[in-house]
């Protein structure tokens, strides 16, 4: 297992105390929100790394990435999980996709976990207390108890969810137990396909980079590489162990402050997000910007952007190539900086921006 996700394991036994159920839920959530991350990220490392370009799977990284939610990482790795192993380096679908579709090596824990959770989608629809007394076993793939835990957010964590839900108290012990053993259950995904931190070495004056694996296993050794590829403290993925072939994860995931800090949005390419789970940092800059612009527009078909800033890139990233991209991208279209996001609207202004929007004054005009 990544070591990242063995602090959150250890985070949510911390909480045993009835005082501090709100605090061990919100573990409990932060664990399952990290897991599905881990799991995206790689996923999406691995694609990439390959070349290949399905229209189906780039349209979901593409939209579903520049502003991601919990639901957004489960729809990327829904359709990654689902592509054809031919848009993955050799063997890796195999290894590390297929098993996150399996219900072969389900356990007791998971299932209760399952059919509680169900349980409790139930009673958000109908609060019928005797929802809350029953108790079920319900087999699922591990992508499966992953988009439980997506409906379970969005019926509980939103903004007006109180802990004091009866829910919640409910689910609370069984979601532990099934995520402590559904992150178990995953321990050969994370061997067979390792996350890697590069550092900088030296030997009798020969400078090379030391990957240090994040996996804590016997058999996933440190890896010792000249590539002048390598970045130092980027992560890396081992898609290919026989051929040491690495999958950087860079820009969607960093590290820091020995965390894995995961891409939390960036509003029309300007100062990106990132949010690390067993650390608790969150920082926004503009550092990876361009990196970012390239990343996306890989995707779409685009070319490569300038380095420079993103006013030239906005004028390099002609429209034709972007096509019916260029409505969610303004800043990468060619021309003017102000967008037009429907056919019948011009964006004249912007006014304001808040957590959920940036709102624009608009003219209508008549076709």
């Amino acid at each position: 297992m990544i070591v990242t996700l063995k602090t959150l394991i250890r985070r949510v036994d911390s909480f045993k105390d009835a005082a501090e159920e709100e605090k061990a839920h919100k573990a409990a959530m932060d664990l399952a929100e990290a897991l599905l991350r881990h799991l995206a990220v790689v996923a999406v490392a691995a694609y990439r790394h390959a070349g290949h370009r399905d229209p189906r799977c780039n349209q979901a990284i593409a939209k579903n990435l520049p502003w991601p939610s919990m639901g957004s990482w489960k729809n990327i790795l829904d359709v990654l999980a689902n592509s054809d192993e031919a848009h993955f380096p050799a063997g890796f679908h195999g290894s590390f996709l297929a098993p996150l579709k399996s219900k072969r090596k389900t356990n007791a824990d998971i299932e209760r976990a399952n059919g509680v959770g169900q349980l409790m989608l139930r009673y958000a629809a109908d609060p019928d207390p005797a929802l809350l007394q029953e108790d079920k076993r319900v087999k699922c793939t591990p992508l499966g108890f992953l988009d439980l835990m997506v409906q379970y957010r969005n019926e509980y964590e939103g903004h007006t969810a109180r802990f004091e839900d009866a829910p919640k108290r409910r689910f609370l012990p069984f979601l532990n137990t099934g995520l402590r053993a559904l992150c178990h259950q995953l321990r050969p995904v994370w061997i067979a396909c390792p996350v890697y931190r590069a550092v900088e070495a030296s030997t009798a004056g020969a400078r090379f980079h030391k990957l240090h694996p994040l996996v804590e296993d016997p058999g996933v050794r440190p890896i010792e590489t000249q590539s002048r590829h390598i970045q130092r403290d980027a992560l890396y993925v081992l898609v290919d162990p026989k051929r040491e072939d690495l999958a950087s994860m860079y820009p969607i995931a960093l590290w820091k402050e020995d965390d894995i800090l995961f891409l939390n949005g960036s509003r029309d390419f300007g100062e990106i997000k990132y949010l690390g789970y067993s650390s608790a940092h969150m920082e926004a800059t503009d550092k990876h910007n361009d990196a970012f612009c390239n990343f996306i527009l890989g995707f779409m078909g685009g070319h490569s952007l300038s380095s420079t800033d993103l006013a030239d890139a906005r004028v390099k990233a002609q429209a034709e190539t972007l096509g019916d991209w260029g409505w969610q991208y303004p800043r990468l279209r060619a021309g003017a900086g102000i967008p037009r996001s429907e056919p019948r609207y011009e964006l004249v202004e912007r006014i304001g921006e808040g957590g959920m929007a940036v709102v624009w004054r608009t003219d209508r005009f008549e076709t």
